[in-house]
């Protein structure tokens, strides 16, 4: 860490990365940055993701939309991959690649939890 505590209130940091090798559509997850003008077209991806076999995992945003900057929607892929380009054709979405569930946020995130012990009260 080469300057720890620099954030400020409201502060949002985007990370971009760029490749020129063809996205990979055939890993566990998917990672689409979501670009919707308005609440509706996010929750309508999310939905029609869902419907065609694509359920969220894990989104951005504590799972809310701004429209002020791009969503990240993690979603698993368990569709048909003749069911992702139409999903895709959108304007607002954009395939960022795909990965293994071992490399996902959630399983990042679950991995802090890890050890922890449930007692029932």
């Amino acid at each position: 860490m080469l300057y720890p505590n620099i954030e400020n209130p409201k502060n949002t940091t985007l990370f971009l990365v760029l490749s020129k090798k063809e996205v990979p559509k055939d890993h566990q997850q998917l990672l689409v940055c979501l670009t919707c003008p308005n609440e509706p077209c996010y929750k309508q991806t999310i939905s029609e993701f869902a419907v065609r076999g694509f359920p969220l995992k894990f989104t951005s945003l504590k799972g809310e939309f701004s429209e002020r900057m791009p969503c990240f929607l993690q979603f698993e892929n368990t569709g048909h991959s003749g069911d992702l380009e139409p999903l895709l054709a959108d304007q607002h979405r954009q395939l960022i690649g795909s990965f293994d569930t071992k490399d996902s946020f959630s399983a990042c995130i679950a991995g802090f939890f890890e050890g922890c012990i449930s007692v029932g009260v």
